[in-house]
């Protein structure tokens, strides 16, 4: 009689009513608007879930198949296999490796940063030949010494001058790099607190001690802490940070303005804090409606990233560079993190990604003993970690269904949906419960994490929704259409459970625009479909999604404009046609 009791979520055990078990949230829990949790405390005895374990024993059958096709017998184990392919890929990386350097014989620019150039420029071999014949050429006209900290110094002052009219209230500056730090920077970070505000008290006791040092205040600039502020103007109510007090897209204007003016001079001689300030400039445009300059400004991210080598691992390159610990994990961070935005821009514009996993070597805890890191450490590490390895996914789907020339043939696409399908579930399965929403979560970025997740889930299917004259074409199909719909319903299941937690979604990262945008474009497909007297209502909850997403940004209002607008349309067909 209690057979399948230890399937049941939380609330329906409560009321000893019948539970489908279906996750995140269960059907009854769905129709009723009511907080579905699923106990943690069977997840270490609990067997995977059987489709689950389908796709595994398949996809194990499939490849078997393919080795004994080409005369291979599978054999028990590869650990001999994995241990020569870790020393070739160590030889390997030792023959193709550059330098990331700030010698003034390769690095023309000669600003103190540091650059990397890899072999194919043949700076290295140079360097080199000349190492026991003498001096290497230098510029003719090399910089002073300092000239460095003189730049820095006249951007610091011409920032002064900039502010000097409009003095904003330190009170309010504290609470604006708050609330980044709390509900923005966690979803892509960018910036490491600790690391910013360390350097930005060493910046005020420069000024106070008339002190123009700048290795203290290294990761603090003005250009960065104005981007910083134009970001998390737009998590905040308060009408002082607006340009017009009536218009909340305005928030954040002002820091903006000044960052543009900031930015013209640091791009002369980029450094770290150049990049972040790019990253979290793209999405402030984007914010306001810019979504052309919040694309160009994550381009040239994305380009002075490669300039500086953060797409090679770090630690290979600290010989040659001397980066301490502290530097190499920034780096690392601020590259996965813009490796991430670049895959959530690249679907949410429709357009290629331009970082792809094939220009940088995948860190070791990004390869392997994944799950002890994203159970150990700082959750925004352990977040950044299921990121990037879901970001790895999403480039997958994207280069191969969703770009001008997709990389599959139409034989190629059935067996690619299972492959992908199956990496999609196992990076769910495996998260850590510390990632997990089954329970409330206090970190509201997993929320997001979860329903980018289900978004790429609809990315994979959507392409598959047209059947094609093949058996397996039309099983495919069929899968397809019914992993759009599950997917839809556990992205809006998701926000659901975001709003129990965190009441709305005023402060949500902005990529929950395009997850509901998503679940959205399905219900739309049901409800004008075969589906009939399906997705009105879910459609209405995307709304109200995006209604409590406008505030924040901008292309949440004019999506929520759009699929009114469509929804009505599709409504007064159906009422013309008589067909509801």
């Amino acid at each position: 009689r209690r057979r399948y009791t230890s399937k049941a979520c939380e609330e329906c055990r409560r009321r000893r009513a019948k539970c489908d078990g279906s996750r995140p949230v269960c059907g009854r829990c769905f129709v009723r608007h009511l907080s579905c949790q699923y106990s943690t405390r069977e997840d270490g005895r609990q067997p995977a879930p059987k489709s689950y374990v389908v796709l595994l024993r398949n996809r194990i059958e499939m490849l078997e198949a393919v080795l004994r096709t080409h005369g291979i017998t599978p054999t028990p184990t590869t650990a001999g296999t994995e241990a020569s392919s870790d020393a070739e890929e160590l030889l390997l990386c030792e023959a193709l490796q550059g330098t990331l350097t700030l010698d003034q014989s390769m690095n023309f620019d000669q600003d103190g940063e540091l650059r990397y150039f890899g072999p194919s420029s043949g700076r290295q071999p140079i360097q080199q030949f000349a190492k026991g014949g003498g001096d290497l050429l230098l510029s003719s006209s090399p910089e002073p010494s300092g000239g460095g900290r003189s730049r820095r110094g006249g951007i610091n002052r011409l920032y002064q001058s900039m502010v000097e009219d409009d003095q904003i209230d330190p009170t309010l500056v504290d609470e604006l790099v708050g609330l980044y730090f709390t509900w923005e920077c966690p979803w892509a970070p960018v910036v490491d607190e600790a690391l910013f505000r360390r350097s930005w008290q060493a910046k005020d006791g420069d000024n106070n001690n008339n002190n123009n040092d700048d290795d203290d205040d290294r990761y603090f600039s003005p250009l960065l802490l104005n981007a910083i502020l134009a970001c998390g103007s737009r998590h905040s109510d308060e009408v002082a940070i607006r340009s017009d007090p009536d218009d909340p897209n305005t928030a954040g204007r002002l820091f903006l303005e000044k960052a543009e003016v900031l930015l013209y001079y640091d791009l002369k001689r980029p450094n770290i804090t150049t990049l972040q300030s790019l990253v979290i400039m793209a999405t402030a445009y984007v914010a306001m409606g810019a979504e052309a300059a919040g694309w160009l400004h994550q381009g040239m991210a994305s380009r002075l990233a490669q300039d500086m080598g953060l797409n090679l691992d770090s630690v290979l390159l600290r010989s040659s560079a001397n980066l301490s610990m502290e530097d190499v994990d920034l780096r690392r961070r601020v590259y996965w993190a813009l490796y991430c935005e670049d895959k959530l821009a690249a679907s949410y514009t429709g357009r290629v990604c331009t970082l792809m996993v094939m220009i940088a070597p995948v860190p070791r805890e990004l390869k392997r003993s994944t799950a002890s890191i994203l159970a150990e450490g700082d959750m925004i590490t352990a977040h950044l970690v299921a990121f990037s390895l879901l970001g790895q996914i999403l480039e997958t789907i994207l280069q191969s269904l969703w770009a001008p020339q997709p990389l599959l043939d139409e034989a190629e696409r059935s067996e690619f949906f299972n492959r992908c399908l199956l990496q999609l579930r196992s990076w769910f399965y495996d998260l850590p419960p510390r990632l997990r929403i089954d329970r409330p979560n206090p970190f509201p970025q997993v929320y997001v994490l979860h329903m980018t997740y289900h978004t790429g889930c609809i990315l994979l299917a959507r392409p598959f929704l047209r059947a094609w004259p093949t058996s397996a074409a039309v099983t495919t199909q069929e899968a397809a259409q019914k992993l759009c719909r599950q997917a839809a319903r556990a992205i809006l299941a998701t926000a659901q459970k975001y709003q129990q937690q965190f009441g709305s979604f005023r402060r949500s990262p902005i990529s929950a625009t395009h997850a509901i945008v998503s679940a959205a474009v399905v219900f739309l497909g049901e409800y004008s479909g075969s589906y009939a007297g399906t997705g009105r209502g879910e459609i209405e909850s995307c709304l109200r999604v995006l209604e409590e997403l406008s505030t924040s940004w901008n292309c949440a209002n004019r999506f929520f404009s759009n699929l009114r607008i469509a929804l009505d349309r599709v409504s007064s067909s159906q009422m013309n046609s008589g067909t509801r």
